[in-house]
């Protein structure tokens, strides 16, 4: 199997962690924590007395905002968007209210979903589908655990041998 197919989860409190905190953003962080911050299901806020709809793989923020968060100049910020732009991985739509990034193709990420079309997201049913299944390998995958664990302690003469 190649090792660059595929996918993996990665939680959203990964930025509540403290490596996540510390430093400045390099490119590749910055890019990921689009991926993190970009809603994962459909959304509405309100913007100067108008309501806007978020779909997945998008998100509404600033210029600012970014540079802020990332630890940038609002010109890093921008030429970096612009980058990511040019080269197909993000749409950016920016008013005097703020911008609206989309992730292009953002289900590819997900693993799941219609490609051709990232403003669809699961149903219902899909979620909860995904759902039983992922307890049902947790629970298979912890008892294979147990029984590695015990095995090998058996096997070694105990715990701490």
């Amino acid at each position: 199997m190649d090792k660059n197919k595929g996918w993996i989860k990665l939680y959203r409190s990964i930025e509540d962690h403290w490596l996540w905190q510390t430093e400045k953003f390099n490119y590749q962080s910055a890019w990921i924590d689009l991926l993190i911050m970009v809603n994962h299901e459909p959304r509405k806020i309100h913007i100067s007395n108008e309501i806007i709809e978020i779909k997945p793989g998008q998100r509404w923020t600033s210029i600012r905002q970014l540079a802020q968060r990332w630890r940038w100049s609002e010109k890093k910020v921008l030429s970096f968007l612009n980058l990511l732009q040019s080269d197909g991985m993000i749409y950016k739509d920016s008013t005097s209210k703020g911008t609206l990034l989309t992730i292009v193709n953002y289900w590819d990420f997900q693993g799941h979903g219609n490609t051709n079309d990232n403003t669809k997201y699961n149903t219902k049913e899909t979620q909860d589908t995904t759902q039983v299944t992922t307890q049902i390998t947790d629970k298979q995958e912890c008892k294979n655990d147990k029984r590695m664990n015990k095995n090998e302690k058996e096997s070694k003469g105990g715990f701490w041998q």
